[in-house]
């Protein structure tokens, strides 16, 4: 039974990944998101939430408790890994922009990319990272759905405009 819902959910994952940040490309204007994007204040804020407090509040937890190798391993990584595409949905329920969600998205893309391949082989001396292979996973995963989203809605809008309510339905 494990098996299938590892199964189910490997299939899932990248299909709503996907369709999440299409659907953010097909709905959001280029300039709200390069209007989030300058807002320098916001972006240390962030960052420094991210890169530095989550990994150390990850740190102090793994110190307290003792748990498994691979358990740390894997929770180290996913405290250094920032954002996901549920931020996006996170923004929605939130009643706040989306075109706020995607450019921290982006921006913590940008930001895993720059810093796993740094800081992780310092962290857990016992693997090799592979910075290109993170760069284009993250890539091809969340930026290339979004771009892919804004031209579509830039130069495709009658396409848009009946995709993108079963992207949303599909999404979701």
């Amino acid at each position: 039974m494990f098996e299938v819902l590892i199964t189910i959910s490997a299939t899932l994952l990248p299909v709503f990944v996907f369709l999440t940040m299409f659907n953010v490309g097909l709905t959001q204007d280029v300039s709200d998101i390069m209007y989030y994007l300058g807002d320098q204040k916001f972006a240390l804020l962030m960052l420094v939430a991210n890169f530095v407090l989550t990994p150390l509040l990850m740190w102090v937890i793994l110190s307290f408790f003792p748990i498994d190798p691979y358990l740390r391993i894997g929770l180290a990584i996913f405290s250094l890994c920032a954002g996901a595409p549920f931020l996006i949905k996170l923004t929605q329920e939130a009643d706040h922009e989306v075109a706020l969600g995607a450019s921290t998205m982006i921006k913590l893309v940008l930001g895993t990319i720059v810093i796993v391949p740094l800081v992780l082989p310092r962290l857990i001396s016992e693997i090799e990272i592979d910075g290109f292979k993170i760069a284009w996973t993250l890539v091809k995963q969340l930026i290339f759905p979004l771009l892919l989203g804004l031209l579509f809605a830039r130069f495709l809008p009658r396409i848009t405009g009946v995709l993108q309510p079963w992207v949303a339905k599909i999404g979701s």
